[in-house]
């Protein structure tokens, strides 16, 4: 939550104001008759810029002054006739704003607004209000607009120095004043406002700093504020996740040097996204146990990190402040400046110099990234690690697959996983060890519908299960409980740990793990599992660290970092044959080539395109009682495709064939298939895919198998697709530039059930598996290949070359080698020449330049 607040600008005749703003305030009461009317008058205009998008917002002018008549200029097209409302100053913290001391030099001062009937203001549109006061006084407002829940000062602002606020302090007031300032060299002591850092720097950061000087003490109770940063080229605000209570954020709350254990921050912003630069806003409140602050004293209260642009350039970056404001504990303003509110404060910038020679010293050094950012999470449970870490030197995550070396934060399970075991692992990078003497913490889990904790058998044997090959037998644990939550519909798995001696750490050391089964009635989908309550503490009693929540005693906040589980329900997916040059598993699509007779076509996808359907995730139950599961014994699934683009696509079965994860309850009799060799299995057949239906633009291909032996589970090709191309194509396409026909091939009604004819493990809808796949697939013809065999050689160079100088209309003349442009222009000139010349040695598993196949026109599904 950020301290809501009015900007309150001096306003002199003739002076313009340009303020950007997003509240919206309530109407106030009509203006009264009778009220006095200015004898002479003076105009003053403030205008409007709508700067933020999405924003068609009402606009409003609150004025503190004399009675003022308020007219409405004319350049706001098609909002018409605003209503003005009027209403004492006293009754301006009615609308949650404090109110502004009375000024004595006015026997009456009201408020006014102006709002328009409809949200009318466009971004960008400007708006001219006309005030008229009496000659020769002055007048002070503020100009909002907008909508939302959040209420935001202007961003754009100037004004001339009137008289109601003094902004010119002299003499003995300036040591009186309290001051924010920004140091640019962290590592230095005291102050720094001018610093050198060296190109080729990673980044930098900045602190916040509040001094007192010979101000009054108070207690510090909230304060906002935001760094400009107005270079991008040089610098920019380090972007890290945030979440509450937002004291670990870019600007980071410094909860080492603000005092207090109830402090919380409106999630701060690395780029409040305002205006050209970057925009650093934090504001934090503690109402609760704010800190005293004496007179004389200097405090931290944030510090703001800092990247070097790529390719930044040698010279200054001047960081300020903007809307900066703190406020004691019975809601005083202390400060405020750029602008100012009630009270003066101020408000020193800092300037940082990318040179490109050393730093001399204290100058501003390279400083490390906060203990903030997430590791990307990359492993499917199978040991890898992450592709980045956290870059604390110590942090605590959940390892989703703690039976595999390494650790994991993205794992993939079945549905039909008999056990799912995640870690709670404490991190430690570099040279730092802990000595651990005691710990308590767990794992949550928001959805028991996927996973539930498997009850503790003992607290030796509990869940959570202390490592004691980690942790030695010293430790012992007073409480394991599997499920600590109320819910029903979560599980927070937590324990309490403890040793008369503490215990040095490995650099990576597995605290506890928490076993999970997978529910009955499972769904595929995510659950994102994390650690919450977890503290950490040394031998002295003195905390190492601890998240969600953060104690804070004696430690910063430690880094807990979640890790996401995916329960994935048997699925068929279709794999095709190929490279990386002329296939993508991940969409899937891939390219089927042309390619004729008597070319050899041997190369994965040329003249046919071998698919493998492949099974994931599939498990059943045990019907028969015998401790196997009965796996699979029969499936179906129909192919859907175009025929005049895919001439056939020959299914077969893999999984029962000699060599197939079900070979112990095949082979089957095949559909009789020339196009696809994996139909010509031999050996006597056990089951049969005759009852197998196939139409003009769709096969239902399906395998029933005999008998009670149990079948495959888990992972394996299930059965092959052999795509033909329809003869016709060749004439339809052309060597020439992006040919080519993309077409889809698709499955539907996917069916696998087990050796008794039950649904596997998590079929939907009676027993469908959740997940049936498609295939993207470009029919085209290797760009330059004429005589197609699927390579560009001098064959190719010949055929063209014989026809150089022919037209439209002449013997010499065939569209086929009028390869460009690619609507062709009638003539086979010097560019279709090159266009074989320049791809010698190009080839369908090698193009060059490449040919990637193209992605489905719509997403699957």
């Amino acid at each position: 939550m950020y301290v809501r607040r009015i900007v309150w600008l001096p306003l002199v005749a003739g002076a313009l104001l340009t303020l950007v703003g997003t509240a919206r305030l309530k109407p106030g009461s009509p203006v009264q008759a009778g009220a006095p009317t200015p004898v002479s008058v003076q105009t003053i205009l403030l205008s409007y810029s709508n700067y933020f998008p999405g924003n068609d917002a009402d606009a409003f002018a609150v004025v503190s002054g004399p009675y003022m008549n308020v007219n409405v200029a004319t350049n706001a097209p098609g909002c018409g006739a605003p209503t003005i409302s009027a209403e004492p100053l006293g009754q301006f913290a009615s609308y949650g704003f404090p109110s502004p001391e009375p000024d004595p030099k006015y026997v009456e001062q009201i408020w006014t607004s102006i709002i328009w009937p409809t949200e009318c203001v466009q971004r960008n549109e400007v708006v001219t209000l006309a005030f008229s006061i009496p000659s020769g006084t002055d007048a002070h407002a503020a100009f909002i607009a907008g909508g939302g829940s959040d209420y935001y000062p202007p961003t754009q602002y100037s004004y001339v120095p009137g008289q109601f606020y003094e902004t010119s302090p002299q003499g003995d007031e300036l040591g009186a004043l309290l001051t924010l300032a920004l140091d640019c060299d962290v590592q230095a002591q005291g102050i720094q406002r001018d610093c050198t850092l060296p190109l080729g720097s990673e980044s930098t950061a900045v602190d916040v700093v509040l001094e007192l000087g010979s101000t009054p003490e108070f207690d510090l109770a909230a304060f906002d504020f935001r760094v400009n940063d107005p270079d991008l080229t040089r610098l920019d605000a380090a972007t890290m996740p945030c979440s509450a209570p937002g004291t670990s954020c870019n600007p980071n709350f410094d909860n080492g040097d603000v005092t207090g254990l109830f402090w919380s921050c409106g999630l701060p912003k690395d780029d409040a996204e305002t205006l050209a630069g970057d925009q650093s806003r934090i504001g934090c409140f503690n109402v609760d146990d704010p800190p005293h602050v004496a007179s004389g004293e200097t405090v931290r209260l944030a510090r703001v990190f800092y990247e070097v642009s790529p390719g930044a350039a040698a010279g200054p970056v001047t960081l300020n402040f903007r809307e900066v404001g703190l406020w004691d504990r019975v809601t005083n303003e202390r400060l405020s400046c750029q602008p100012m509110v009630t009270r003066l404060g101020r408000c020193r910038s800092a300037t940082i110099h990318l040179v490109d020679t050393e730093p001399p010293p204290h100058t501003a050094t390279h400083t490390p990234s906060p203990a903030l950012s997430t590791a990307t999470p990359t492993s499917s449970g199978d040991g890898s690690s992450p592709s980045s870490t956290p870059t604390a030197d110590v942090f605590a995550l959940v390892d989703c697959d703690a039976l595999t070396p390494g650790w994991q934060q993205s794992c993939s399970y079945p549905v039909s996983a008999q056990s799912i075991v995640v870690g709670m692992v404490l991190i430690q990078k570099g040279v730092i060890s802990q000595t651990l003497a005691a710990f308590n913490g767990g794992v949550r889990n928001p959805d028991t519908s996927r996973l539930v904790p498997v009850p503790s058998l003992s607290l030796q044997d509990g869940n959570p299960d202390l490592n004691e090959v980690e942790l030695g037998n010293g430790f012992g644990c007073s409480q394991a409980r599997a499920d600590d939550d109320a819910d029903p519909s979560a599980s927070f798995s937590w324990l309490s740990c403890n040793t008369a001696s503490g215990r040095l750490l490995s650099p990576i050391a597995t605290l506890a793990t928490v076993r999970y089964r997978v529910a009955a009635d499972a769904r595929p989908g995510q659950v994102l599992v994390s650690l919450s309550e977890l503290a950490l503490y040394a031998s002295n009693g003195d905390e190492i660290g601890s998240c969600d929540p953060w104690i804070g005693n004696f430690a910063p906040p430690l880094t807990c970092v979640p890790a996401v589980i995916t329960l994935v329900g048997p699925t068929l997916t279709k794999q095709p044959e190929g490279n990386a040059a002329n296939a993508d598993i991940s969409v899937p699509k891939a390219n089927l080539w042309l390619c004729a007779v008597p070319a050899p076509c041997n190369g994965p996808g040329e003249g046919s395109l071998r698919v493998v359907e492949h099974a994931f995730g599939v498990g059943t139950g045990d019907e028969n009682a015998d401790t196997v599961e009965d796996g699979l014994g029969a499936y179906e699934f129909t192919v859907e495709y175009d025929h005049f683009v895919i001439q056939s696509v020959n299914p077969c079965d893999l999984v029962f064939g000699p060599g197939g994860a079900g070979s112990s309850r095949g082979p089957v009799q095949e559909l009789p298939s020339s196009a696809n060799a994996d139909c010509d299995s031999p050996g006597s057949p056990n089951g049969s895919c005759a009852m197998s239906l196939i139409l003009e633009n769709l096969v239902h291909f399906g395998c029933v198998t005999g008998g009670q032996s149990p079948g495959p589970t888990g992972d394996f090709d299930l059965a092959s697709l052999e795509l033909v191309p329809h003869e016709d194509l060749s004439n339809d396409i052309f060597p020439g530039n992006n040919n080519g026909v993309l077409t889809v091939v698709k499955d539907n009604g996917c069916e696998l059930v087990d050796v008794f004819g039950h649904p596997v493990t998590g079929s939907v809808n009676g027993g469908l598996t959740p997940g049936c796949g498609d295939l993207a697939v470009t029919v085209r013809i290797l760009e330059g290949d004429l005589d197609l065999d699927c390579d560009v050689d001098v064959t190719d160079a010949q055929m063209i070359a014989a026809r150089y100088g022919a037209f439209f209309g002449g013997l010499l003349y065939s569209k086929w080698l009028d390869l460009e442009p690619e609507l062709h222009d009638l003539d086979i000139d010097i560019k279709d020449i090159q266009k074989v010349f320049g791809r010698d040695g190009s080839s369908c598993q090698a193009p060059i330049p490449a040919q990637p196949p193209l992605d489905p026109p719509a997403p699957f599904g």
